[in-house]
């Protein structure tokens, strides 16, 4: 399940490109049947339209929803204890969350593919007074960075979350012995410290490059810099074979796998029980922190499987559809990274209890 980082770079490497593009504009005549965004022709107006409404609209508003939601999930969890290892584990992935949603926050995207008032319309980037084009491009270098962290950072807590409760269903006699708040502390400090120095190093290969329009108007942009097309193999590479191994496939697999093993585990635990107490009746599974701890997993795995059938799927003919699909990728991320709160009311009756003590102003 790649990333497709480049989502959030330009089409142009260097200055030179931009202004030769500048020179070039107003030779590209744009009929009502062209419909580009910034200087690439998408193949039809419903791909248009569809990249617009999602990059504009839908992702940014349903990101901003999650936001709030996943604000409220923190302070379920504090008024619940943070104390308690399993909730130490849930807050470290709920601001996960929030960093991810952090990526499909940033409106500076949205104004630099369809941002108004452009000199050179087909030319991507901010075309605004200086103050405004630093104020957009640090916005996007900031969302961009703690975008991609939490989309780094999810799955490892994830893993931890899984390991958790293997430990308390396989090995409950010990499991207090070995999660405790230091271990489960420990886990999610590592998880973010993990992959910080990777996404110092995968921001720092972009530069800001800036042109001058007009008297009072700049260029302003976030392209790839020339350490990356001087080693681009290397990293591409790397970042296609390690990270995201790191990232995505295995944390899938180990998921996916620990999650089955604690649903065979207690289903085979349930039907020894319903055979000792000889009862007729379907005993169910009460405890409310492995359901609620399950359901993220099983979110998690139903978000990356879709995910990967969209990057997988359907292919992507020019850089509009590859941003359209991309779009529709990064929804995936939205689900996946809003859907907390939910779990909690609805697995979890004591977090359901203190949300409406939350939300009634009750102490």
């Amino acid at each position: 399940m790649g990333h497709n980082s480049t989502n959030y770079s330009l089409l142009f490497s260097s200055s030179a490109s931009a202004l030769t593009l500048v020179k070039t504009s107003s030779t590209m005549a744009t009929t009502p049947m062209s419909y580009f965004v910034c200087s690439v022709r998408a193949n039809s107006f419903q791909i248009f339209l569809t990249f617009q409404v999602m990059e504009c609209y839908v992702n940014p508003v349903l990101s901003l929803f999650g936001l709030c939601g996943n604000i409220m999930s923190l302070a379920i969890l504090k008024h619940s204890g943070i104390h308690k290892p399993s909730n130490i584990l849930l807050f470290g992935l709920v601001v996960a969350d929030i960093m991810c949603l952090m990526l499909t926050i940033d409106y500076a995207l949205p104004i630099l593919y369809f941002g108004q008032d452009k000199i050179v319309p087909m030319l991507c980037g901010f075309q605004y007074h200086d103050a405004v084009n630093y104020f957009l491009t640090i916005s996007s270098l900031v969302f961009t960075f703690f975008g991609f962290w939490g989309i780094y950072v999810n799955p490892f807590i994830q893993v931890f979350v899984t390991v958790e409760r293997l430990l308390a269903v396989f090995m409950p006699l010990t499991f207090k012995k070995i999660v405790t708040r230091l271990t489960t502390t420990v886990c999610v400090l590592f998880s973010f410290l993990f992959w910080l120095p990777w996404n110092f190093a995968f921001n720092s290969i972009y530069d800001v490059r800036q042109q001058k329009l007009s008297p009072s108007v700049n260029w302003m942009a976030v392209v790839h810099g020339k350490f990356y097309f001087s080693n681009q193999e290397i990293i591409d590479v790397f970042n296609f074979y390690v990270v995201d191994s790191l990232d995505s496939w295995i944390p899938l697999v180990l998921v996916t796998l620990g999650t089955l093993a604690v649903f065979i585990k207690v289903k085979v635990t349930l039907r020894k029980r319903q055979k000792l107490t000889k009862s007729l009746k379907p005993i169910t599974w009460s405890t409310r922190t492995t359901k609620t701890l399950m359901a993220t997993s099983v979110v998690f795995i139903a978000a990356h499987a879709c995910g990967s059938m969209i990057i997988y799927l359907f292919p992507s003919e020019n850089y509009v559809e590859y941003y359209t699909r991309n779009a529709f990728y990064y929804l995936v991320y939205i689900i996946n990274g809003s859907s907390s709160l939910s779990i909690y009311l609805v697995c979890n009756k004591r977090f359901l209890q203190i949300f409406l003590k939350i939300v009634r102003w009750e102490t």
